[in-house]
């Protein structure tokens, strides 16, 4: 995920962990990369 968001492992393992939020532009990136619609 990190390499294809053009991120860091460290930048991107606490979305995964809930411990810290993306900001809106990279939820839209990551809903993108997960084909998954962002809900608001």
């Amino acid at each position: 995920m990190a390499k294809k968001l053009g991120k860091s492992y460290h930048m991107v393992n606490p979305y995964a962990q809930n411990k810290r939020q993306p900001n809106l532009e990279t939820l839209f990136e990551i809903s993108k990369t997960l084909k998954v619609e962002v809900k608001t």
